[in-house]
């Protein structure tokens, strides 16, 4: 079964009951336990949002280009410390990225500067034999600056020194974030369909 056939069998099934937002954090629950760590408890009943934007998650994801401090800014309004920053930046270690993510860090930098001076030099060698330049670029979330900037070189240390101590900590990170700007009880609603809102939110809460 293709997995975009599974996030629908909620809603066949248990109409009114598991929302979109449970669902994908279930899915990212199951995600980390199948990389081999902890799976961790996962608290059901939040609701679905009533509106969905572009311009809200990017006002609330950090995006490609955004520099660490204002990383940090953002995860610090959600009540996120810098040890906790680290810590689920620790997660981008797992998967690929695409060289159009980070080719204009590389060889467009700016106007007579190609490559940014920000990047470690090894590390940009490094990208460049992997990525030519025939890529058109693009952006770069360059989590190596953690392991560079003064205030979070140290926890970053500590928690490469110890994979028990990073895993214990992004477990619980991971129940904070999935607890984090929850809609429940008679706030937004639970979706009929999870490609849209429903047409009678009422007709739903009051169901």
């Amino acid at each position: 079964m293709h997995p975009k056939d599974r996030k629908v069998l909620p809603y066949k099934f248990c109409p009114r009951t598991v929302s979109c937002a449970d669902i994908i954090a279930f899915a990212a629950r199951e995600a980390v336990a199948l990389v081999g760590l902890p799976r961790h408890d996962c608290p059901a009943g939040r609701r679905d949002s009533t509106t969905s934007r572009a311009t809200d998650a990017d006002a609330s994801l950090p995006t490609p280009t955004m520099p660490l401090q204002q990383i940090i800014g953002i995860f610090n309004q959600r009540n996120f410390s810098l040890e906790d920053i680290v810590v689920m930046s620790g997660a981008h270690s797992i998967g690929e990225s695409q060289c159009n993510q980070f080719n204009s860090r590389i060889y467009t930098f700016a106007p007579d500067v190609p490559r940014d001076h920000a990047l470690d030099p090894a590390y940009a060698d490094e990208l460049a034999q992997k990525c030519p330049a025939q890529v058109p670029p693009d952006q770069e979330l360059n989590f190596k600056a953690l392991a560079t900037d003064p205030g979070t070189q140290e926890i970053v240390n500590q928690m490469a020194a110890s994979n028990e101590a990073w895993t214990k900590r992004f477990i619980k990170n991971m129940i904070k974030m999935g607890r984090t700007q929850v809609l429940t009880r008679d706030e937004g609603e639970i979706r009929l369909n999870r490609r849209r809102f429903n047409k009678d939110p009422d007709r739903i809460d009051n169901a």
